[in-house]
């Protein structure tokens, strides 16, 4: 597995409990199932989304001839040195924002595997306690995703772990940096990745950043709603795994540092330009 990772989310400045909002976009790189490259782009309220967009937006007047039909600035498309110039340049204004990337080059590599083995045996041994007034709903949610997960293909369960093991990553670093307690809500964007029943996804995902926040010291006043198949409020936890990446500035960012890290991987195909694919 290789693992790398760039700026910083947390601050010698102390935020009052449950004030920031964390915002985070993943990115696939790779054309083949089981060699893909993982990046993500973490960062905290609405003044670090607005500087992303500022950037992006001066990428796009540079380089007009990467851009595709829709006027989105396609990774694939930039050339090296400017995507490393980006990344640097939060680091150097000192943004609340962070980019991290995972390789997980096989299928059954010992990361993926472990991952897999520790997801369902939790899944396996999901129970509400017998005397919680909404005993059935919780069972209902719990046995919704054994099921969603059970029935994935093997294509789609690598997807779907690999987004695991990626976020867990940065669940551990929020952890680190003592951040957890200071987030009021968190919403995760996932370039499209076609996965089935877009719905269920979500609501999968959803409970397990939920689950991965809490135990990095979120609040369970704001994670709690998240276990449950009806929204009965509680979970301030958003989901969208089937985003479309012209929508999102964030994901068009992590797509461009993205591809600094897959240029320097074994098996990804190079371009004259220097571009992998």
């Amino acid at each position: 597995m290789f693992q790398t990772a760039l700026g910083r989310l947390g601050s010698a400045v102390i935020a009052p409990s449950e004030s920031l909002d964390l915002h985070v976009f993943i990115d696939a790189g790779g054309r083949s199932n089981s060699r893909r490259v993982w990046g993500g782009l973490a960062l905290l309220n609405a003044r670090e989304l607005s500087w992303i967009d500022a950037e992006l937006s001066q990428l796009r007047a540079l380089l007009p001839e990467a851009l595709n039909q829709s006027g989105e600035l396609k990774g694939k498309n930039v050339p090296t040195q400017i995507a490393k110039d980006a990344g640097l340049r939060f680091r150097q204004e000192n943004r609340r924002i962070l980019f991290w990337a995972n390789w997980y080059p096989e299928f059954d590599g010992p990361e993926l595997i472990e991952t897999r083995r520790q997801l369902s045996q939790f899944l396996a041994d999901l129970r509400p306690n017998a005397t919680h007034l909404e005993r059935s709903e919780i069972e209902a949610w719990h046995t919704d995703m054994r099921d969603y997960f059970d029935g994935l293909l093997p294509v789609n369960g690598h997807k779907v772990i690999s987004i695991v093991a990626h976020l867990s990553w940065l669940f551990g670093e929020i952890a680190r940096v003592n951040l957890g307690p200071q987030l009021r809500s968190a919403h995760v964007v996932i370039d499209e990745e076609n996965l089935p029943t877009p719905e269920l996804t979500n609501r999968f995902l959803t409970g397990f950043v939920a689950a991965g926040l809490q135990a990095a010291g979120m609040s369970f006043r704001r994670t709690g709603g998240c276990f449950r198949r009806l929204d009965s409020g509680g979970c301030h936890v958003t989901m969208d795994a089937s985003a479309k990446s012209d929508e999102h500035a964030g994901l068009q960012y992590a797509d461009i540092l993205l591809q600094v890290v897959q240029r320097q991987l074994p098996g990804f195909t190079r371009k004259g330009n220097g571009t992998a694919t």
